[in-house]
């Protein structure tokens, strides 16, 4: 479930500025994520094969799916192919994840440090872009940025940036920005 609480962050409370202009998630994918979100993996797993179009939230949320710790039918592979079908649709949020599981899962079939670099390198530009236009009062997206810099992940490593994205982020009320920035100092 660790990505899957990303994920219902991003998707469905904030991230607006990943998300495309006036999109909405339907009341069908709000049902999807309480599925999952209470391990009744059956249920969602129905509802999902309901909803078969080949759209990027569907296959975020079927890359979720297949990654929960307690689904009986948990397949890491399946997983990465619904997210990185997802990405290729254009979600954002999938290629955040996809970030993630590239550079931090211990699985060797999985882990490709280059591809998540690329992707995380592609972020950062769209990231500064969006702050650069008016994106400046979204806390999480600052975060995202400022870690990004603090690790050297997609860019060049420049803590003293990444802390000042991160301190933007914890001004702008981002509380895992605050966390960061208490461990840091």
């Amino acid at each position: 479930m660790k990505y899957f609480n990303f994920v219902l962050l991003c998707f469905l409370i904030s991230c607006d500025a990943l998300a495309a202009p006036d999109v909405e998630p339907s009341e069908s994918l709000h049902l999807i994520v309480q599925a999952v979100d209470d391990n009744n993996w059956e249920k969602a797993m129905n509802l999902l094969l309901e909803h078969q179009e080949d759209s990027a939230d569907i296959n975020l949320l079927w890359g979720v799916w297949y990654d929960g710790i307690d689904n009986p039918l948990r397949d890491p592979v399946k997983s990465m192919k619904s997210l990185e079908t997802a990405y290729k649709l254009g979600s954002r949020e999938a290629q955040l994840l996809l970030v993630a599981k590239y550079l931090h899962t211990k699985d060797p079939n999985i882990t490709n440090y280059k591809k998540g670099v690329e992707l995380a390198a592609d972020l950062v530009f769209l990231y500064k872009e969006i702050i650069g236009q008016g994106g400046d009062v979204d806390g999480e997206l600052h975060r995202i940025l400022g870690k990004f810099y603090l690790f050297g992940i997609g860019v060049d490593k420049h803590i003293e940036y990444g802390m000042q994205l991160l301190e933007r982020a914890a001004a702008l009320g981002d509380a895992e920005a605050k966390e960061i920035i208490l461990k840091n100092h």
